[in-house]
């Protein structure tokens, strides 16, 4: 059976099965972006960390430390923990059940915290790709196509894919 990009919105994500993490991370990015724009929620806090998720395909040996230092209280959310009250009470605000953007932030998150020490787990982290785009997809939000990441393969650099510059990612900002 060939999947393909054409399928309705809530299986996209069996499309990124040759697609690196690194492509995997930016289409669930895109998807929560778009969520949260859908949905009105303009938390910085969870901003934040997005931008700092959206910087894992450009680190560099050098720079690795640093992004690995990272520390806030959406971040910790995402690892399990209970999001921060401001960004419950905005959620609340816009009758968005905070467990939505909770989920989708631990999803996002765990494509890239759940390989960092270990073998990547191409199962898992297409599992996590797709309950974001089931979240999204009750949003009417589905995520772009495999196609955009063509330069991604699941084979370079044990699944993670090679590192991108600014202007690919930039480009994979913009992608809808």
């Amino acid at each position: 059976m060939n999947v393909s990009d054409d399928l309705p919105v809530t299986r996209r994500a069996p499309t990124f099965a040759s697609r690196s993490v690194n492509a995997r991370l930016a289409a669930g990015l895109r998807a929560a972006e778009r969520w949260l724009g859908g949905t009105g929620i303009k938390s910085q806090d969870v901003r934040a960390f997005l931008d700092h998720l959206w910087a894992r395909p450009t680190i560099t040996p050098e720079t690795c430390d640093l992004w690995h230092a990272y520390d806030s209280d959406v971040q910790r959310a995402a690892a399990g923990g209970e999001l921060p009250r401001s960004v419950v009470d905005e959620c609340i605000a816009h009758q968005i059940d905070p467990s939505e953007l909770h989920g989708l932030l631990m999803n996002v998150a765990e494509i890239v915290e759940g390989n960092l020490f270990a073998r990547v787990n191409d199962a898992e982290t297409l599992w996590h790709l797709q309950e974001i785009e089931d979240v999204a997809s009750q949003h009417g939000i589905q995520l772009p196509s495999a196609r955009s990441f063509g330069d991604q393969p699941f084979a370079d650099q044990h699944g993670w894919g090679n590192r991108v510059d600014s202007v690919e990612l930039a480009r994979w900002r913009q992608l809808t």
